[in-house]
């Protein structure tokens, strides 16, 4: 059983196509109002995360107290 690993396309000359690759990027003002939005989104999501927890916790304080009989004793 063979396992050699191959690391290159075979038949394909880096220096030959590399030369002629282009890659596009959007302009640097595009992806600066990009990252703010990113992180913009990624901040919501955090205080999400942090409401998510908050409630969890509340519901089950909740749920203890339900079970044994605490809710209504007031």
């Amino acid at each position: 059983m063979n396992k050699q690993n191959t690391v290159a396309q075979p038949n394909i000359n880096a220096k030959q196509y590399g030369e002629e690759l282009f890659i596009i990027c959007p302009p640097l003002e595009l992806q600066n109002r990009f990252t703010k939005i990113v992180e913009e989104i990624e901040a919501e999501k955090e205080l999400l995360q942090k409401s998510m927890v908050e409630l969890q916790n509340n519901f089950n304080s909740l749920m203890q107290r339900a079970f044994k009989g605490e809710l209504f004793n007031d």
